[in-house]
């Protein structure tokens, strides 16, 4: 039995975009860190991925502390650090066998520790049930947990512990990873209003998020462009729903949709027709997706995706990536949204 961590610095994707030097220096700084806290934790890093980690411990109890070690040495680092320097980590644990071979980790319990690490919060730790009956005779670390829920992948349903980052107000994290009723929501927010108007903007926006969805995934018309996109399709329904201020709605029949109505819909959504528009929003839905895959050297595929804005009639944004898998893609696409959802929502 061994403890497993998976880290994974959030934003990654869409900094790489932006600065690619700055995203590899901060790789740089991430991974020197890390060799230092996992090795004093009495851990051994397994496999470095330029923007995270996979890392084994002989007891849970190391790894919860080197966890939050982590973080904390990352919080004291973003607050010296100059505004574009600065970056966040997730941090997932779980407790169980493990299989190596040649080097790398593998079985269920590595799947899991990297199933639940996409749950933590940006700068927080997620840990399934195992890891926290471990701790449960030491000084618990605050925080919460999930309603048991299936992780993707697996047959059954797990509970899992979130400790929340370390810069975030605990009751109003707690609140809302609690999932509050309406009403309590509403009350909330009548009486942080006596305190701050703003917070009362900050309760609606959360509580009412804008829609989103995937609507089209175009590629070649080779098979293994068209599988790709076939994964990649199926990879972005779980990974959207938990996206930060944005509600992600389950994929349609878009295309027969617009069929029923004697549109093209790749047409219709290019030019953003007034039809096709008043269509999609009548359905509840304020930013449809679209995407291209086709591939290109050394094995890769490029992605390039467009967020339209149905009820301003326009392209809102557009991203492009590469990936070696639709995972892969799909997980640099869920970065690149979730940072354009932080500047634009």
């Amino acid at each position: 039995m061994a403890t497993v961590m998976f880290l994974d610095m959030a934003g990654y994707s869409a900094l790489i975009s932006k600065d690619e030097s700055l995203a590899l220096e901060c790789a740089r700084e991430l991974n020197e860190l890390l060799h230092d806290e996992v090795a004093a934790a009495g851990g051994r890093i397994v496999k470095l991925m330029g923007d995270g980690s996979t890392a084994e411990f002989p007891d849970a109890t190391a790894a919860v502390l080197c966890a939050q070690r982590i973080q904390k040495k990352l919080d004291q680092r973003n607050a010296a650090a100059a505004a574009a320097k600065k970056f966040q980590v997730r941090i997932g644990l779980h407790l169980g066998e493990l299989i190596e071979e040649r080097g790398d980790l593998y079985g269920e319990s590595v799947n899991v520790a990297a199933s639940v690490q996409p749950l933590a919060d940006p700068g927080g730790i997620a840990m399934t049930a195992a890891v926290h009956h471990q701790i449960a005779d030491r000084p618990l670390p605050k925080g919460l947990f999930l309603p048991e829920a299936k992780l993707k992948n697996m047959p059954v349903k797990m509970p899992i512990f979130l400790v929340p980052p370390a810069t975030v107000s605990y009751p109003l994290w707690a609140f809302w990873r609690r999932g509050s009723s309406w009403l309590a929501k509403m009350a909330a927010s009548v009486v942080l209003a006596l305190a701050l108007t703003g917070v009362i903007l900050w309760f609606y926006r959360l509580s009412n998020p804008p829609q989103m969805t995937l609507v089209s995934v175009q590629s070649p018309q080779s098979v293994a462009a068209q599988k790709v996109a076939r994964d990649f399709s199926m990879e972005m329904a779980p990974k959207g729903k938990i996206l930060e201020a944005i509600h992600w709605k389950e994929p349609a029949a878009w295309k027969e949709i617009f069929d029923q109505q004697g549109l093209d819909l790749i047409t219709a959504m290019d030019r953003l027709e007034a039809q096709a528009c008043e269509l999609i929003l009548g359905r509840g839905l304020r930013y449809p997706l679209m995407a291209w895959i086709e591939p290109v050297q050394n094995g890769l595929w490029r992605l390039d995706l467009r967020i339209f804005d149905v009820k301003r009639r326009r392209v809102e944004a557009s991203f492009s990536t590469t990936g070696n898998d639709a995972r892969e893609l799909s997980e640099k696409t869920i970065d690149l949204i979730r940072a354009w959802a932080k500047e634009s929502l």
